[in-house]
Parts: structure tokens; C-alpha cells; sequence
């Protein structure tokens, strides 16, 4: 509806986050790997990088549209 330009990397950016915590879920649960630093890494990564501040980028998009 307000056409967000960044929406498609967006959806791509969540897509790959749910598919890496997928595969690591089944890992795990098969025994064949273990809450690693480099998971702990990677969701660090994407707590600063991804949310504060792709996702913020879509907020502020959308405050500058009205929309609450």
C-alpha cells in the first residue's frame, strides 16, 4: 500500500533468518552440533544489525507515512 522500497530485501532477510534457525534447530536436536558461539554471534548480529536497524529504517518509513 505505501510501497516500501526495501520491502523485498526485507522478506529476504527474514527468510534467511528463519531458515539458519531452522537448520540449527535440527542440528542441535539431532546431536550433531550444540549452542555455539558462532550461533550466539550470529543472533547478536542480527539483534543490532537486522533490527535496530534495517527494521528501523521500515519504522521510520512508516511514521513518515502516518502510520502508527
Amino acid at each position: 500500500k505505501y510501497d516500501y522500497e526495501g520491502m523485498g530485501d526485507q522478506e529476504n532477510q527474514h527468510r534467511h533468518f528463519v531458515a539458519k534457525m531452522k537448520e540449527m534447530q535440527t542440528r542441535v536436536e539431532s546431536g550433531n552440533a550444540m549452542v555455539t558461539m558462532d550461533l550466539m554471534g550470529f543472533l547478536k548480529d542480527w539483534l543490532v544489525r537486522h533490527i535496530k536497524g534495517t527494521d528501523k529504517m521500515y519504522q521510520d518509513f512508516f511514521k513518515s507515512k502516518g502510520v502508527a
